[in-house]
C-alpha cells in the first residue's frame, strides 16, 4: 500500500522543483496517494520544461491510480512510483525500487 504524502512533502518538493503555479495547483489537487508516486519518482532537475515533464508525470501517475494503464501478462505497476515495468525489469527503471512479488 502506497503510503500517502503529506501537506509538508507536498510544499517541499515545490519548492525543489519549481514549476508554474498552474501546474503546482494540480499537484496539491491529486490525492495524497497519487502525490507520494509523483514525489518518488524524483528530481525535475534533467527536464528540460519542468512544468511540463511534470504535468506529464501527474497524467501518468493519475492513470495508473485509476487503473487506466493496460499491462500485458509479467508487466507491473511499481508500488513506489506507479511506473509501468515490463516483466523483464527486476527494479524499477524509474525509480530504482524492487519489484514486489
Amino acid at each position: 500500500q502506497v503510503v500517502p504524502a503529506t501537506p509538508e512533502e507536498v510544499e517541499q518538493f515545490l519548492i525543489l522543483n519549481p514549476v508554474e503555479q498552474h501546474a503546482q495547483d494540480k499537484f496539491r489537487g491529486l490525492n495524497p496517494q497519487a502525490q507520494r508516486w509523483v514525489i518518488n519518482r524524483g528530481s525535475l532537475d534533467n527536464a528540460k520544461d519542468r512544468t511540463g515533464a511534470f504535468i506529464g508525470r501527474m497524467v501518468s501517475v493519475e492513470r495508473a491510480a485509476n487503473g487506466q494503464v493496460q499491462v500485458p501478462p509479467g508487466d507491473w505497476i511499481c508500488q513506489n512510483c506507479g511506473d509501468h515495468q515490463f516483466a523483464r525489469n527486476l527494479v524499477c527503471r524509474s525509480c530504482g525500487a524492487p519489484k514486489s512479488m
